[in-house]
C-alpha cells in the first residue's frame, strides 16, 4: 500500500525495512490519509500504561545521570529539561526508534531511503515552554522538491491546555513558504489547533509541518520524545558514526545498523 510509489532504486531502503518488521500494512490508509492531508496523523495508545511509565523512568533516569550535562549532545534550552542521542542511552530506547509504525510513516512521507537523524526529549517547565512557529528542517526550494524530514513525538505525560501542548497548522507541510512569512510568528497562526492528547500518543507529522510549543502554564510535568528521521543524502542531525557507543552497536542488527548509517 504504502511502499509502492517510490522510485525504483530503493531495494536497500526495502530489505532494511523488512528486516526491522515493516509490513505492507504497517501504516494503515487512515493514517497515510492524513499525512498527506493535513501533515500529521496521531496514534492512540501507541505506548500502553506500562511502557509509559518504562519510559518516563528511563527519561528520568537519563536526567539523574547527566545533571547539568542533560541535552548537551542534542540541545539544551533555557526553560527546558532536554535529553539527547538517545539511541546511545541504553536498550529501552531501541523499541521505539525501529517501530514498525514510525518506519513506515517516514518511509510514505519520506518516499525514498532514508535514516534516523536524532531521537531525544523535551518538557518545558512552568512559565516555559513557548516557541515560534517552526519546521524540524530546512525549506523546500519549491513544491517540486522531496520533503526532507520526518518527525514522530511519543508523548510520555498528558498533553493539555495549560502544561506546553503543541500548537500545529494543518496542511502547511506543502506550503513552500516558512513560519517567518507569517505577521508574528511567535504568535498564533490562521487556522492553528492545538494538539491534546494522553499519555502514549504517537503524533505523527512531516518535518515541514507549521508547529511550535506553548507556554507551560501549569507546573505539570510534560515529557516527549522526539524520532526524526532524514532522507538518506541529507546530512545526519547528529552524526552516528562519531557518536555510536561500541556497545550500542554490538547490540543490535545490521538493519538498525543502516537505519542510524553506521
Amino acid at each position: 500500500m504504502m511502499i509502492v510509489d517510490v522510485p525504483p532504486d530503493t531495494n536497500e531502503a526495502r530489505s532494511m525495512l523488512a528486516a526491522l518488521g515493516v509490513a505492507e500494512d504497517a501504516l494503515g490508509h487512515p493514517i497515510a490519509l492524513a499525512l498527506d492531508r493535513d501533515g500529521y496523523a496521531l496514534i492512540p495508545g501507541f505506548l500502553d500504561a506500562a511502557a509509559v511509565e518504562r519510559y518516563r523512568d528511563a527519561y528520568e533516569a537519563v536526567i539523574r545521570a547527566e545533571g547539568a550535562q542533560a541535552g548537551i549532545d542534542h540541545h539544551q534550552e533555557a526553560g527546558a529539561r532536554r535529553v539527547g542521542n538517545l539511541v546511545n542511552k541504553g536498550p529501552v530506547w531501541y523499541p521505539l526508534w525501529t517501530d514498525p509504525r514510525l518506519l513506515a510513516a517516514a518511509w510514505h512521507v519520506l518516499r525514498r531511503d532514508f535514516k534516523l537523524g536524532a531521537m531525544s526529549g523535551r518538557d518545558p517547565l512552568q512559565g516555559h515552554g513557548h516557541q515560534d512557529y517552526h519546521l524540524d528542517c530546512a525549506q523546500r526550494a519549491d513544491a517540486r522538491s522531496p520533503y526532507q524530514a520526518f518527525s514522530a513525538m511519543i508523548l510520555l505525560d498528558d498533553f493539555t491546555l495549560d502544561n506546553g501542548c503543541t500548537r500545529l497548522v494543518p496542511g502547511s507541510h506543502v506550503l513552500v513558504t516558512t513560519p517567518a512569512s507569517l505577521p508574528d510568528p511567535a504568535g498564533s497562526a490562521p487556522d492553528e489547533i492545538t494538539l491534546l492528547a494522553p499519555a502514549g500518543t504517537a503524533f505523527l507529522f512531516n518535518a515541514h509541518l507549521w508547529h511550535a510549543g506553548n507556554t507551560n502554564r501549569a507546573g505539570s510535568i510534560r515529557r516527549l520524545v522526539h524520532v526524526f528521521y532524514q532522507g538518506r543524502e541529507v546530512a545526519q542531525w547528529l552524526d552516528q558514526r562519531k557518536h555510536i557507543r561500541p556497545e550500542t552497536l554490538a547490540a543490535i542488527p545490521d538493519a538498525a545498523r543502516r537505519l542510524l548509517d553506521c
